[in-house]
Parts: structure tokens; sequence; C-alpha cells
């Protein structure tokens, strides 16, 4: 029961996430499936403790977005730009990427 009295309770603080940085991750996965012509994404998951998913994703970024975007945000630490290029934000960068090119009818293979 409450009573006017006693002074209100503050409200819980709440916790901060933190964000993860994408690119880092998938550059770590990149070096390590590099480092090994035998590897595939089954042997980093087993590796670093990932499923399969949470590992081809990451590598399939850093396959499909621009070198330049990838040396520039590998070292970020902003949470706020983390959290802006998520990677569900980056598959839909990629994706977006692939269906223009798809459309422009260069076939989805890129000129690289």
């Amino acid at each position: 029961m409450f009573s006017l009295s006693d002074p209100i309770p503050p409200d819980p603080l709440s916790e901060t996430v933190l964000r993860k940085n994408i690119v880092a991750k998938a550059l770590k996965y990149y070096k390590y499936l590099t480092e090994d012509s035998s590897r595939s994404c089954l042997h980093i998951s087993q590796h670093f403790g990932a499923s399969l998913a949470l590992v081809s994703q990451p590598i399939g970024l850093v396959n499909r977005l621009p070198k330049n975007f990838i040396d520039e945000m590998k070292d970020y630490k902003d949470h706020k730009i983390l959290k802006r290029y998520s990677g569900r934000v980056l598959l839909k960068i990629v994706r977006s990427n692939r269906e223009r090119e798809l459309r422009r009818g260069f076939g989805g293979v890129s000129s690289t």
C-alpha cells in the first residue's frame, strides 16, 4: 500500500545496450577462414562457438560491402554509429544494392 508520507521510489535505471561491431567480428571470422584454404563456415562456427548463421552472415557482408566502408567501420567504438549500422541494417543495404544491380541488368555478378 502506498502512503503519501513515503517518498516515491526512483525509476529503475535502464541497462545500456553494448553494441557489437559486426564488421570487426566479420573481419575476425574472415581472417580465420582465409588462414587455411580447407576451412569453411562450419569450422569457424565450431572454433568461435557461434551458430552457422551467425558466422555466414557476417562473412557475406565482408564479401559484399565496399572495402572503404569496411576499413572505416572496423575500428568504431561509438555506440550510436554501431546501432545505426547493425548487422540487420547492413544486410538490408547489401540486399538493396543487389536488387539494384539485378534491375540494371548485371545479373547479380559484381564487377570487382
